[in-house]
């Protein structure tokens, strides 16, 4: 496992869709970025040859929220009607979800749950490792 922890807030990166714009010295890029702190940890759970089984993601919450699971991709045109949301998720669509991992030719979605902090506690890695425990019996070869 290893963990990568962040914060949304773009305030001095410069950066947007991880493209530098650049400007003369004396100005700045007008491009509009998210501002506001909104921390988050990533975990990377691979086996012992580092091939990659289930990431986790652990939002800086109170409460989790469904939507929170969906992501968001802002460069995605809506497809139907302004209710079709199950039109609009799936790669390269407005909801593409979290990241998924392949592992034993089984497509494994990424787990999503949220701590105060938005750092990993106990019992959110309990939490991971009974899901990936559950879905190595879904994955073992069946007798």
């Amino acid at each position: 496992m290893d963990e990568c922890g962040s914060n949304t807030s773009q305030t001095q990166d410069s950066q947007v869709g991880w493209q530098l714009y650049l400007c003369a010295a004396d100005q700045c890029p007008q491009q509009y970025s998210s501002t506001k702190d909104a921390h988050f940890t990533v975990l990377g759970f691979t086996v012992a040859d580092g091939s990659p089984v289930m990431c986790g993601i652990i939002f800086a919450a109170k409460s989790m929220r469904e939507e929170w699971k969906m992501g968001h991709n802002p460069f995605a045109e809506w497809v139907g009607e302004e209710d079709d949301i199950w039109l609009n998720c799936g790669d390269r669509r407005q909801y593409p979800h979290g990241p998924t991992c392949v592992f034993k030719g089984k497509e494994i979605t990424c787990y999503c749950t949220c701590s105060e902090s938005g750092s990993g506690s106990g019992k959110n890695l309990q939490e991971c490792y009974v899901t990936l425990t559950v879905m190595r019996f879904l994955i073992a070869p069946q007798d």
